[in-house]
Parts: structure tokens; sequence; C-alpha cells
């Protein structure tokens, strides 16, 4: 009699339950924010830090001019602001230059770089409107 059937789980039970415990673990990193990705309440584009999202949004508007392209479609604006975060803090990508231009070393050189520049503000001609796709739903009422 095998030592695990003593214990009564058989072979089957156990790779179940070795399969519970990854998917729970990979689950738990996928939740977790990358390494140096930007809060969804701190600022893009300065140093700024906000009680919630909303007024985040609001501190970017008002002292950065950042617009939201047809918000009125937008359903995920946290998954949105989100993205964003990742994309200036862990990939120190301008939002404007979207991997057009120059890459940068720092997140607080990406940000410099929006404010000097003036792209404080989203690429969305062409096809590049097609990488917030998820964001948003279009679809007539």
């Amino acid at each position: 009699m095998d030592s695990n059937e003593e214990e009564g789980e058989s072979d089957e039970e156990m790779e179940e339950d070795g399969a519970d415990e990854a998917s729970s673990a990979s689950a738990a990193e996928s939740a977790s924010p990358p390494v140096g990705a930007i809060p969804i309440t701190d600022c893009l584009f300065c140093l700024h830090h906000s009680r919630s999202l909303v007024k985040n949004v609001a501190h970017m508007t008002k002292v950065h001019s950042f617009f939201i392209p047809d918000i009125e479609y937008l359903v995920d604006l946290e998954g949105f602001i989100r993205y964003l975060g990742e994309k200036v803090g862990v990939g120190k990508i301008c939002l404007w230059c979207n991997e057009r231009g120059k890459s940068f070393y720092t997140t607080e050189s990406v940000q410099a770089h929006m404010n000097d520049k003036c792209h404080c503000k989203l690429f969305t001609d062409g096809d590049a409107a097609l990488e917030f796709a998820d964001f948003y739903d279009f679809r007539y009422e």
C-alpha cells in the first residue's frame, strides 16, 4: 500500500491540490502591481498624491491639462489609469511619444519630459487608439 493511500489521498487528489495552489499563487502574482508602477492615486506627471482615483484624475486634468478621449465610453477608469501608471512607471514610456521617441531610464525623467514637452496627453491617432480599446465600450445603445 502506498503511503499516500494510507493517509487517504490518491495521486489524483494530490495533483489537484498542487494545481489549486499553483493557480492561487499565479492569481496573487497578477493581482499585485508590477514593481515601479505608479499607483492609481498618484499623478502620472508629477509627485502629487490624491486621496482617490477621481481626485487624481481631476488633479491631472486641472494641473497638467490631461484629457481622456471619449470619456463617455470609458468603462474601466481604474484599469485605464492603472495601465497608464504601468506604462509610465514600469515601461518609462512617454504617453505622447509612445515608444516612437527616445527611451528613459527613470520615472522622474519620463515625467520631466512629458511636462517639458507638453506631452501630458495620449497619442490616439490611427491604430494607436487600439491600445486602449479594452477600457472602452463603443457599442450603440
